[in-house]
């Protein structure tokens, strides 16, 4: 200290035990007099080391309460409000001033305090504390989602004289919420009306473990329960169209789409009642925070098939067709007359097309209609015998299309 500066009445400072630890003390400075009138200054060192650790305390304490990030509000057992941190104040569009002394009632509309705040409160007096959502209000008239903890503040001696509230914001997290809602909502909707039969199924077992409504129709079940029960060899036959073993092939299956996310192929499945149906089959890993599964979309392509086959066979009789047409073309190209080529269609056109009778017509402008000038076997015969003719409707000339023996 400089010469002539004043020595303050009290000051702190902090000294090293001989056993080496560290302590707090405060010195307090006062002056007397002697009998002869001369100063005297008499000190007075007080360890101060639990009250600074106690301040020091209490200003972290300080600090963490003004710095979280959740709103903190103080009151007196009426609700008026002693203390508020910044974080409260900013959650309802006000600053600290404007809140400090005022009525918690300022925070929330009328119905929130009627059908929130007093049910709330009725469990905090109740049970001495209470935690749950509150409907909150901004300084703007908007409202807004809170998850609020309200604990009675207790003096020394544990009387209650307050209140401690904390606020968090959760208006993200309930939008958040009503997104996922809505999405399983929108999920459900299609896995209940789609006609294709979806499931999941999950290891070990790979059982299938649910079912939309569309199981029941196509694999024949009565309920999702029984469904559940069953694996992929107990809805598909002992061995797959080339042969292979269903339940290998089925296995081989699972580890790819578990492999590789995904997997999509043709598989041949049988109803409860023992009917087999073709499908497709499209597998899904769906991964989850600690587990992994698959879902499964299967579609009866028994129609698709059938119609494959149908177009399959009309171009193959159509192929026959054609070459049947070039042979009785190259064959009547040889006949040697008029009555021969005729002789030559209507057996040829008879007997290689399986028609039931064969006849040719040619036009009678006379008759205005069309008169048999040849016909196959007996019948053909009896009607070139009789002068069968198709007389014309409307000046249009009639069709008539060969009958088949099938």
């Amino acid at each position: 200290r400089q010469k002539g500066e004043a020595v303050p009445p009290r000051y702190e400072f902090s000294i090293i035990r001989k056993d080496g630890e560290k302590r707090h003390v405060e010195i307090s400075m006062s002056t007397i007099h002697d009998a002869q009138g001369q100063p005297l200054s008499i000190g007075q060192i007080l360890d101060i080391t639990e009250r600074k650790q106690a301040e020091e305390k209490l200003l972290r304490l300080s600090s963490a309460v003004e710095q979280a990030g959740d709103g903190i509000a103080i009151t007196d057992m009426e609700g008026n409000t002693l203390f508020v941190n910044r974080a409260w104040a900013d959650m309802h569009g006000y600053t600290v001033e404007e809140i400090t002394g005022k009525h918690l009632a300022m925070f929330h509309t009328k119905e929130q305090l009627q059908n929130e705040v007093a049910p709330f409160n009725e469990l905090v007096m109740k049970n001495g504390s209470n935690a749950g959502e509150v409907g909150h209000l901004r300084k703007d008239g908007n409202t807004f989602p809170t998850l609020m903890t309200t604990t009675i503040r207790k003096d020394a001696a544990g009387n209650p004289v307050g209140l401690i509230g904390t606020a968090r914001d959760i208006t993200e997290r309930k939008q958040a919420e009503k997104e996922i809602q809505e999405s399983e909502e929108r999920f459900r909707a299609l896995f209940n009306s789609s006609n294709d039969a979806i499931m999941t199924l999950a290891p070990p077992t790979w059982k299938f473990t649910s079912g939309n409504p569309a199981i029941l129709n196509i694999f024949k079940v009565e309920s999702e329960k029984e469904f559940t029960s069953l694996g992929p060899g107990d809805v598909s036959p002992e061995k797959q169209p080339d042969g292979r073993p269903s339940s290998e092939l089925a296995q081989k299956m699972i580890q790819t789409a578990m492999e590789e996310g995904s997997g999509f192929f043709n598989w041949t499945h049988k109803r409860m009642d023992g009917e087999e149906f073709p499908a497709t089959v499209l597998l899904t890993r769906v991964d989850l925070t600690n587990t992994s599964f698959l879902q499964a979309t299967v579609r009866d392509i028994t129609e698709q098939a059938q119609m494959e086959q149908y177009i399959r066979k009309t171009m193959e009789r159509r192929g026959e067709q054609l070459q049947i047409t070039t042979e009785i073309a190259q064959n009547i190209s040889a006949a040697p007359g008029l009555e021969e080529i005729y002789e030559r269609v209507v057996t040829l056109v008879k007997e290689r097309f399986g028609y039931y009778h064969t006849q040719i017509f040619r036009h009678d402008p006379e008759k205005n209609a069309m008169v048999v000038i040849k016909g196959y076997g007996k019948a053909g015969q009896t009607m070139l015998s009789a002068g069968h003719n198709l007389p014309y409707r409307n000046s249009h000339p009639p069709r008539a299309n060969p009958a088949r023996d099938n």
